[in-house]
């Protein structure tokens, strides 16, 4: 016993390995105290369940109360175990049975590592235990990772998770470059990661959505389709990518895109044409809704100076007029730099922002403008 003890405190152990509790939180309750201590001391119990040759003595009422959808037929219908008192699960393990016995009566267990809560959940999910299925998900959703982002995401794509989606979706678009280069990302299912792809808030220069795509592809078991090939491709915002070399090396002798070159030649002449389209349009990772924008607030504007003058010189959305973009090469000083809000206009959708650099102040509007993670300089 005493190396297991050891081995349990070890404060340099992975976290992974170390016991895991997962708890929902509940008021003292005097009737379910007595209710516990009736079931640690096998008393009144009026079944048992059978699960790898381990026997589990337990109330039919407090199973069929927690598992309504699943144990509650099975113990108070005309299924033939309604009037057994010995039941048999085989689509379970003792030790996860165990853990989610013990949740059901006390609204919390103890796993002996990380590595069993997706089973848990599994089982929460199987046994139909809504306290343990949403104790457990919100449990994935704290430990998630960028390392275990893609596996989260394929779990509650075929599992009733809206809660780990939605959170591990947000990880995946946040930290694409992280998430892309782990060792599960190869799980995400085709869908999932089209939605990605597609996204406008998917954190990612465009040579790393395209370097996350051929990883993807290369690691599948049974290749895509033709069809879901180009399905994906399509997302990858070509026009956008500013590494030339990248381009000539990686883009243009892909096999992928040699496969597809119809999508890159589209691509580019919409780029070519100014045209408003997906593949054109850049990503609005970090964007600073105009609602959040206030006075005060330190602001960078995007270090692309072609695309802030583009910007400037068109109403964007939900404005009536444009910035406008002035051309005496003062305004260009503040394209890539930090500074504070003094103005709002909403008929702009837009912020007068003055810098350290240039005396005067400009208009900029919100499409261009994310939140300063520092303070301008004072030099």
């Amino acid at each position: 016993m005493a190396p297991r003890k050891r081995a349990r405190h070890d404060s340099n152990a992975p976290e992974i390995s170390r016991p895991l509790e997962i708890k929902a939180t509940m008021e003292a309750d005097s009737f379910r105290e007595e209710l516990v201590n009736m079931w640690r001391e096998g008393r009144l119990c009026d079944v048992t369940i059978v699960v790898e040759g381990r026997s589990f003595p337990a109330h039919r009422l407090v199973l069929s109360a927690e598992s309504p959808l699943y144990m509650k037929p099975m113990l108070s219908s005309s299924f033939a175990e309604s009037k057994e008192q010995t039941i048999t699960l085989k689509e379970v393990s003792s030790s996860l049975f165990e853990a989610a016995l013990t949740f059901m009566y006390t609204r919390r267990c103890t796993l002996a590592s990380e590595l069993e809560l997706q089973p848990l959940l599994q089982t929460a999910c199987m046994l139909q235990v809504p306290a343990l299925q949403a104790a457990a998900e919100q449990a994935m959703v704290e430990k998630l990772t960028p390392a275990t982002c893609a596996a989260a995401i394929d779990l509650a794509s075929h599992l009733p998770l809206a809660h780990l989606m939605a959170s591990a979706q947000k990880l995946a678009l946040s930290a694409f470059v992280d998430v892309s280069g782990s060792d599960t990302f190869h799980l995400l299912p085709l869908a999932r990661l089209e939605t990605l792809l597609a996204h406008d808030e998917l954190c990612a220069k465009e040579e790393q959505v395209f370097d996350g795509l051929l990883r993807w592809l290369g690691k599948q078991p049974t290749p895509p389709s033709a069809e879901d090939e180009a399905r994906l491709l399509q997302h990858v915002r070509f026009p956008l990518m500013k590494g030339q070399d990248y381009v000539r090396e990686s883009v243009e002798k892909s096999p992928l895109v040699a496969r597809h070159a119809l999508i890159l030649a589209q691509a580019y002449r919409e780029s070519r044409f100014k045209e408003d389209t997906p593949r054109t349009r850049r990503r609005r990772a970090g964007l600073l809704p105009y609602a959040s924008l206030e006075e005060g607030l330190l602001v960078c504007v995007d270090a692309d100076r072609e695309f802030v003058e583009g910007e400037c010189e068109r109403a964007v959305e939900g404005a009536t007029d444009p910035c406008v973009w002035d051309d005496d090469g003062e305004m260009a000083k503040c394209v890539g730099s930090r500074g504070k809000i003094s103005e709002l206009d909403a008929s702009l959708q837009g912020a007068k922002i003055g810098f350290e650099q240039v005396d005067d102040e400009w208009w900029f509007p919100f499409t261009v403008l994310s939140r300063a993670v520092d303070p301008p300089s004072s030099s």
